[in-house]
Formats: structure tokens, sequence, C-alpha cells
């Protein structure tokens, strides 16, 4: 996070795809080495299930996206589960309608991370 927003600057859609490519790339390499039938089981890492943390080693925080929606459930109306599921990705909120989408509507903003 420290070099994505203080050294890159990245925008917030730069930010995510930034994030989302680094997830995807780390998921490659436990399918590659990883072992699906391991005392562990299948292994996979993806924000939208809290296994992803977020974090500044400069300024001494960090966030899951669990903990995130904690945070917010109560705010948006909706359960904990289901506010993880839309932080991540291509997910649109409306305020007016307080639905989730995947399309962007008039009045919808989309939740990055």
């Amino acid at each position: 996070m420290d070099r994505a927003l203080l050294e890159l600057q990245l925008g917030q859609e730069e930010l995510f795809q930034t994030f989302r490519r680094i997830v995807e790339n780390i998921n490659v390499i436990i399918a590659t080495y990883g072992d699906d039938d391991g005392p562990m089981g299948p292994i996979m890492v993806d924000p939208a299930i809290g296994n992803v943390g977020f974090g500044s080693g400069l300024h001494g925080w960090a966030f899951t996206l669990k903990q995130f929606s904690e945070m917010y459930a109560s705010k948006f109306g909706v359960q904990v589960d289901k506010l993880m599921k839309n932080l991540w990705g291509d997910r649109f909120f409306n305020l007016k309608t307080k639905k989730w989408s995947t399309s962007q509507e008039d009045g919808a903003f989309l939740m990055l991370l």
C-alpha cells in the first residue's frame, strides 16, 4: 500500500487493478506449487473471504475486508458476509436504492479497496 499510494500515486481503479493482479499472481504460484491433496487442502487467497490483508508499514495500520465490513455493515444496512463479497471487484452501490449491482447506474458509485 505504501508504495502504491505514496510513490506510484495510483488512482482508485489502478490501485484495484494492481491489487487484483497481485492476488491472481499469488494464486497462480499457489496452484503451481501447492498440493490440493495435502493436509491443508486447497489453498487460495481471496480478499472477499477475508484471507488477504491490506496495510501500511510506514503508518502502522492494516485491515482485511472482513474488518472493514464489520465496521460498515450497519451503516449500509447489510450483513457482514454480503458486504465483504461486494467490496472486492467491479461492484457498485446505489445510495438511493441501497442495492448493489455489477453495472454503474445513476447515483451508484464503485466500491474500491
